[in-house]
């Protein structure tokens, strides 16, 4: 329901929600006096809820005769990159988001007399939404006024779900409300920061906001062009071209910075000068306007720009070059060349693979192919925002995005003001000077100070608390004594006082004795350092890993919320748990620990006071070296979709920038948050973990805690969770199996103790586990802080999924180091290992392979990406997604080096540089699929894709995985593949997920190879490229199946040679041991240190959902009775005998045979199941024969155990003792073998054997 009410929000400092209070008319007069203010009290204007209304409003004035205001409109799309399509339409957030600017001067800020005024009007996509969010800055020449169309939030109203029943216009506050202790850093201040505007890529280029080199709008949903189309503000509807009536955010940067400066020109003088623009005796939030210098109190964000071979690193990287071209009246960078910080994109490319960067989207419905799971505030938001809560991710690029590169959090435009109006307060033209809060030798000083780290030095931020609380101005001399409390605060310190050369506060005292000519003479040497750091590899690693190091700095506070904004790195180095800076060397070191204290108080994640907290403050904490606790380290947990606890939404975003939000959040009654006092206490937090633990649902927790409390009591422990001296008595166990997730033990995951929890159990122990706060702490170590090491986890991408950077290093990779179009290389090397030892029609097959792909991945150091044939649409001839994707048919790539070159995909070199029809030295496909659409086969030999699905999906729909290796089935073996494999085929084994699923296995060989293709013949199949995305996206579906089966028991220990390493090595050995079994690889992949990303498009039904525990249960057996002795069973009537026809020492031939199997005196010999005579057929898989003259590269694959297969003659039981017969045929001419001559031969026997 809407409201036209109007409201005015009170803060509050707490987990408490924020409270809005009728606007009287006192509040009115008092804060509805700008020209928005008043426009809203002006007939049903408070009405107007929803953006299309409002900016129509003043859309309508821009076009008015007389024009009654200006109106221009910009556009951002964080997410803009990514082409909308119906699939990924369930995940996929563009945040499109517009700002517009209306003023009652011809260019907004203009200021042509006292009544001008300029509106900056943002909102989402939902145009005519009343419940999207809404939100208005006023410019009335003076200051700012916030204002947001929002949920109104006062306690009467609120619904017994938590949320609230009306929306309304609320004011938030004004600009100088940014310094008060009521409000700083709460509502809009906690992104306008400083009370001005905020664009986050405030200069070029511009990655994410529409301008001349960046459009998105054919990458929108329809539902999107439609609504914009439809918009005159957004398209011009004669020429009906979208966006046509956006415009460029070059227009915007110079309207954000006039905005700015035309605050911070109010600021100053509000703060430092009386109403007759005399200094101030005694001027106010001096250290805000320090923070400019010593802080960073927000940032800007900007990538590298590129050239053709090279490309130039942003400059703020290595130095605050923003805040220095702005105010140079010290000489600092006089007779200083700043070079051109030049790198090799090849570098960058290798660094940032190296690194892991990807761009990561948090998600709530949780895709079946998992996600990544991260610490809280990764997103950002702060506490108070529902996006601190997010940890669940996934990974949508590789590297940083079409168009990204190097992209770095830089100082901003804002601080580098700050410091221009502190530095130039009032000019005195008679004396030839600028009143300045510095002079320029403490100015200098102190930019000095760990000078190579632009933004987020803790070493000019420990200053902070040296910096007076009050200062005063001295008429005769013209000078505050800032620096001189300053200088004396500083000399007065125990680091100082203790000589400590290597603390901030001794390197400022030295630097005020350092000439300006040796400051020069450092800043030249660094930037040598740098430049020739920056054109090599392991620098470029460095350089990035400091980008990243600053990111995760930032990341918990509010103004970083959309997760494609900024890349994160998934291989980042935890060490000293994670935190670098540049040093005069051109290198990075280890932050130190009083470092890692500082921004642990002033961004921590689990610190309330810090930026991220519920009661945050902008200065930090004076540091005592030794009184705050460590950050745990960041680590990175691969969990799969099912883990998903999909917890109530989070408390409203009650303090959310009104130009950040693009989502309206509204509050909910789920899982409080985690408690976050730093000295638990039993009486006070502890005991509340066990008993009522704060993350599950409030109806739930004192249950949950009563059944672990009597569980552990029945388990026998001596533990009671409810006595603190049981608890104490065995806390390290306790501690280590909660971590371990062994306890509590349950199958829903959200019982499971989250880190918080995990942080204050460990603290209270090495606190002396006090009972109240009555006890005094005793610090001990007796848990010491997890140490996880980095996780390395390769993630296999759909290929449609790729970027071209992606497709490019991956084409690079097989050609560079696999050589797929020489011979002698390692790719004919790979294809025969496939062909001389590949394991078929039996439990190790798709296990085998597994192996297979693993130990080629790590050759080329890269995740070899699926292709999905199971994807829905692959059946139908019309779709995108009908036969090979593109990349496989496509003559040349660029590789990195710049040269085009043959595109290894399809110019690969088969077997010994023949292909198997012996028409070419490349691999050959089925002619239909390179002819494509034009070719009349095309729709038969696509639609066959649907049978192949109803194949998979009858698969997954069987209970158990495979027979045993050693005794299992032999269902087939077939060394040809055809399109169309006959049922027949597979008669003996049809009950088994992996003999069926072999079926389509083998359809999909020779649906690819056709007639005298090479994918179509095992044994040269792996020389084709299309063979391991194939085979990765098979991988991708038995690990779904393997991961819903928990119970699932295999024959762990056989060997899948010549394996070894967990198939990252090979070797050819006799002995057992040494090789990677069947249950190594029947691990969750995980364990195996790779995952699959969600695919481009939907498989076609469902995929069952992992089951993450299995109930420990025995074996079932069966006994085997021998033909011979059937007394010893005729005997037990109640008895049901099973027949089974079993062939014993089965081992390897060089030619492939078909056994069939008739009843004795069977009327025919037809192999069919509608022959009442016919038992079954085994096949006899042979390894082939090499081509003329070439030796056969492996020659003791046939020495592995001869195994036992078997056929079911359940079916016959009741006829089959009366004799049965083989028939035994060569498969290559179809030729009948003598009997004579197969009798001799081992494993071509079968014998009569019963199950009961």
């Amino acid at each position: 329901m809407a409201s036209s009410d109007l409201w005015y929000r009170k803060f509050n400092r707490s987990k408490e929600d924020d409270e809005d209070l009728l606007a009287t008319t006192e509040i009115r007069e008092a804060y509805f006096k700008d020209f928005f203010g008043q426009w809203l009290q002006k007939g049903q204007n408070a009405n107007v809820h929803t953006f299309d209304e409002l900016l129509m409003e003043f859309w309508n004035g821009s076009r008015a005769n007389p024009q009654t205001n200006s109106f221009s409109i910009f556009c951002v799309a964080d997410g803009g990159f990514i082409k909308w399509n119906p699939e990924n339409d369930k995940w996929l957030k563009q945040s499109v988001r517009f700002i517009a600017f209306a003023s009652s001067d011809d260019n907004p800020f203009s200021d042509l007399d006292g009544n001008s005024w300029t509106l900056c009007i943002v909102g989402s996509s939902a145009l005519k939404s009343p419940q999207a969010f809404l939100q208005v800055a006023c410019w009335d020449t003076k200051t700012f006024r916030f204002y947001e169309r929002s949920w109104v939030q006062i306690p009467q109203e609120q619904k017994p779900d938590g949320t609230y029943s009306r929306t309304g216009w609320i004011y938030q506050g004004a600009s100088i409300d940014a310094f008060t202790k009521e409000d700083s850093y709460l509502g809009p201040f906690n992104g306008h920061v400083n009370g001005a505007l905020v664009m986050k890529e405030l200069h070029k280029p511009w990655l994410h906001w529409s301008s001349d080199n960046n459009s998105f709008v054919d990458r929108l949903s329809d539902k999107n062009k439609a609504d914009f189309m439809a918009a005159p503000y957004l398209t011009d509807q004669s020429a009906r071209t979208l966006f046509s009536g956006v415009s460029s955010a070059e227009g915007m940067e110079p309207i954000v910075e006039n905005g700015v400066n035309k605050w911070y020109n109010q600021r100053r003088r509000i703060d430092f000068l009386d109403e007759a623009s005399k200094p101030l005796e005694k001027p106010s939030h001096v250290k805000r306007w320090m923070a400019h210098l010593l802080l960073t109190t927000t940032t800007n964000i900007i990538p590298s720009q590129s050239l053709s071979k090279q490309c130039y690193a942003p400059a703020d990287h290595f130095y605050d070059a923003e805040m220095l071209s702005q105010y140079t009246k010290t000489g600092l960078m006089e007779n200083v060349d700043v070079p051109e910080f030049l790198f090799d994109p090849i570098h960058y490319y290798r660094a940032s693979e190296k690194l892991g960067l990807a761009l990561l989207l948090d998600v709530e419905k949780v895709p079946d192919e998992g996600y990544l799971c991260l610490p809280k505030g990764t997103l950002g938001g702060g506490k108070l925002t529902d996006s601190y809560d997010q940890t669940k991710f996934i990974q949508v690029r590789a590297g940083e995005g079409d168009g990204g590169m190097f992209t770095i959090l830089q100082s901003s435009y804002e601080d580098a003001q700050g410091v221009l109006k502190m530095q130039t307060i009032k000019d005195n033209k008679k004396a030839g000077s600028t009143l300045a809060i510095l002079s320029a030798k403490v100015f200098n000083a102190l930019m000095m100070v760990d000078f190579c780290n632009p933004i987020y030095s803790w070493r000019r931020g420990v200053l902070m608390q040296y910096v007076p609380d009050e200062i005063c101005y001295d008429s005769a001399s013209n000078k505050y004594d800032l620096e001189d409390q300053l200088i004396a605060n500083v000399k007065n310190s125990s680091h100082y006082k203790n000589a400590d050369t290597s603390s901030p506060e001794h390197q400022f005292i030295s630097l005020l004795e350092t000439s300006l000519e040796d400051m020069q003479a450092r800043i030249k040497s660094y930037f040598t350092k740098v430049v020739a750091r920056l054109q090599t590899e392991d620098g470029m690693f460095d350089y990035l890993t400091l980008a990243e190091s600053r990111r995760r700095i930032y990341r918990p506070v509010p103004l970083n919320e959309f997760g494609f904004t900024l890349p994160y790195a998934l291989n980042y180095p935890t060490r000293n748990r994670g935190r670098f800076e540049m040093t005069e060397n051109g290198d990075i070191q280890d932050m130190n620990s009083r470092g890692m204290r500082f921004f642990y108080s002033l961004t921590g994640t689990q610190n309330d006071g810090s930026l991220a907290g519920f009661d945050p403050s902008i200065i930090p904490k004076p540091d005592d070296d030794g009184a705050q606790v460590f950050v745990t380290p960041e680590t990175i947990k691969m969990t799969a979709s099912s883990q998903a606890q999909i917890s109530p939404p989070a408390p409203q975003d009650r303090r959310g920038c009104p130009f950040r939000r693009t989502i309206p959040v509204q509050i909910s009654k789920g899982p409080l948050p985690a408690p976050s006092e730093a000295q638990p206490t039993w009486d006070d937090n502890i005991k509340s973990l066990f008993t009522a633990p704060y993350w599950l649902a409030e109806g739930v927790r004192e249950k949950v805690g009563a059944h672990w409390v009597e569980k552990m009591i029945q388990y026998g422990w001596n533990l009671n969770l409810e006595k603190m001296e049981d608890v104490v008595a065995q806390a390290v166990t306790v501690y280590q199996h909660l971590r371990s997730r062994s306890m509590p033990i349950t199958t829903n995951q959200a019982h499971f103790w989250p880190d918080e929890a995990l942080e204050m159990f460990r603290t209270w122990v090495n606190q002396g586990c006090r009972k109240s706060s009555k006890d005094s702490i005793k610090e001990r170590v007796i848990i010491s802080p997890p140490n996880d090491p980095p996780v390395k986890m390769r993630v296999r991408k759909d290929i449609k999924n790729l970027t071209m950077e992606e497709l490019q290093s991956y084409r690079a990779k097989l050609q560079d180091i696999l050589e797929v179009g020489a011979l002698k290389s390692k790719w004919q090397d790979l294809g025969e290992l496939h062909a001389f030892w590949c394991l078929h029609y039996q439990e190790a097959t798709f296990l085998w392979h597994r192996a297979y792909l693993r130990y080629v991945e790590e050759l080329i150091d890269f995740p070899i990406p699926y292709w999905n044939g199971f994807a829905k649409d692959t059946g139908d001839p019309n779709s995108s997604c009908a036969g090979l994707p593109s990349i496989f048919t496509e003559d040349t790539y660029i590789h990195p080096s710049g040269k085009e070159m043959k595109n290894p995909l399809k110019y690969a070199l088969a077997y010994h540089g023949l292909s198997k029809s012996g028409k070419s030295q490349y691999v050959q496909r089925d002619r239909v699929l390179i002819e494509g659409k034009s070719s009349p086969g095309w729709p038969a030999k696509i639609r066959l894709f649907s049978k192949y699905h109803e194949q998979i999906v009858h698969s997954f729909q069987q209970a158990t995985y495979s027979a045993p290796q050693g005794i299992g089935v032999a269902w087939a073996a077939l060394p040809l593949f055809g399109e169309d494999m006959p049922d027949a085929d597979y008669q003996g084994h049809r009950s088994d997920f992996d003999g069926l699923f072999e079926q389509a296995h083998d359809n999909y060989h020779g649906w690819i190879g056709g007639k005298g293709g090479d994918m179509a013949d095992n044994t040269y199949t792996a020389f084709d490229p299309i063979f391991l995305s194939y085979h990765c996206n098979m991988d991708r579906l038995v690990e779904k199946f393997l991961r819903s089966k928990p119970e699932m028991q295999y024959s762990s220990n056989f060997p899948l040679r010549p394996f070894t390493n967990q198939a990252l090595d090979l070797d050819n050995g006799p002995k057992d041991y040494i090789y990677t079994t069947l249950g190594d690889m029947a691990k969750d992949t995980k364990a195996l240190q790779y995952l699959y990303a969600p695919p481009a498009s939907p498989d076609i039904f469902t995929l069952p959902k992992v089951q993450r525990s299995a109930k420990p249960s025995g074996g079932r057996p069966i006994t085997i009775l021998d033909a011979t002795p059937l007394r010893a069973v005729a005997t037990h009537t109640d008895t049901k005998r099973v027949a089974w026809i079993v062939f014993k020492d089965v081992a390897c031939t060089t030619e492939s045979y078909e056994i069939d199997i008739f009843l004795t005196g069977a009327k025919s010999q037809a192999a069919d199941p509608e022959n009442l005579d016919f038992v079954g057929r085994l096949f006899r898989f042979g390894m082939g024969r090499p081509p003329a003259g070439v030796k056969m590269m492996n020659v003791s694959r046939c020495a592995k155990p001869k195994v036992t297969r078997t056929i079911s003659a359940e079916h016959v039981s009741d006829k089959i003792s009366r004799g049965f017969f083989q028939v035994v045929r060569e498969m290559s001419g179809g030729e009948e073998v003598p009997k004579e001559e197969w009798s001799t031969w081992e494993g071509f026997q079968g014998r009569l054997m019963w199950t009961a």
